[in-house]
């Protein structure tokens, strides 16, 4: 991608003006476009290039970060830079191809660089790619959830901020996924510990395990009520043994006596 800031200036004018904007639009996008023309000055870059367009996206994001521009200056901006690159490969400009999106643009400017350093942080690791995805789309989702919690850049994050975290996966997740999407979890929190941000996130994400749960029959209720009335006390060796007094090897209760066994039961059990 290469050509003269003025000319691509121009050409990029032309273009959006045959769009059928309002007045306002185009003069939206003249004055962005005299900022870009302003920072190639001081840059002393002549050519719009892909480093140029790049250093020109992250100096107005330090902008905003700084709080210097509004948060439609830096959108307005950051369009007017896009649709120069565009101007600059194709000499046109279409709105489809300038309106192409990442995952990662539903982060603000003081999270996003911490997911990308993330990713990269992945892509090193001995991970399936599915794995990565996985763990970098709930860390995605943890990091755009954090300033509805009130965590504007991630030295605030606490242990708190992470509990809270997991309840509000387990409002987006199925049962079944959580034991994953804990462990991805915990994998950020250990790359931030690793990274110096904050020391003990881990900590915080409980651990997994999987516990097997059978059902147990019940006497109805009034069934327990005529055990609990009856006036039959079992005899013999039963009641000392915990076996029902019917008991006799390879032999089970007769359903007539079976209500006097479960006597036994609820009385072994008091």
């Amino acid at each position: 991608m290469r050509g003269s800031v003025g000319g691509v200036v121009g050409r990029a004018g032309d273009v959006v003006a045959g769009l059928g904007h309002a007045p306002s639009t185009l003069w939206q996008y003249r004055w962005a476009w005299s900022q870009f023309e302003s920072f190639c000055s001081r840059e002393g870059a002549d050519q719009v290039t892909d480093e140029v367009v790049a250093s020109f996206l992250r100096f107005v994001a330090e902008e905003h970060r700084q709080g210097r521009i509004k948060d439609w200056k830096r959108k307005l901006l950051r369009k007017s830079a896009l649709v120069l690159a565009e101007v600059a490969v194709t000499g046109s400009y279409r709105w489809r191809q300038s309106r192409r999106s990442h995952p990662n643009d539903v982060l603000n400017v003081a999270f996003r660089p911490v997911q990308e350093q993330f990713e990269a942080w992945l892509d090193h690791r001995r991970l399936a790619v599915a794995t990565r995805e996985l763990y970098a789309t709930v860390s995605r989702t943890v990091l755009a959830w954090l300033p509805e919690r009130g965590v504007s850049a991630i030295e605030g994050l606490s242990r708190a901020d992470v509990s809270a975290a997991v309840v509000f996966l387990a409002s987006r997740y199925q049962a079944g996924s959580m034991r994953t999407v804990v462990s991805a979890l915990r994998v950020l929190c250990r790359f931030l510990e690793d990274a110096g941000c904050r020391a003990g996130l881990s900590a915080a994400v409980p651990a997994t395990f999987a516990r097997r749960r059978r059902s147990v029959a019940v006497l109805a209720a009034d069934r327990i009520e005529q055990l609990v009335n009856s006036r039959i006390r079992p005899r013999g060796k039963g009641f000392a043994t915990g076996r029902c007094c019917c008991w006799r090897p390879g032999r089970v209760c007769a359903p007539s006596t079976s209500w006097v066994c479960a006597w036994v039961i609820l009385r072994f059990s008091q």
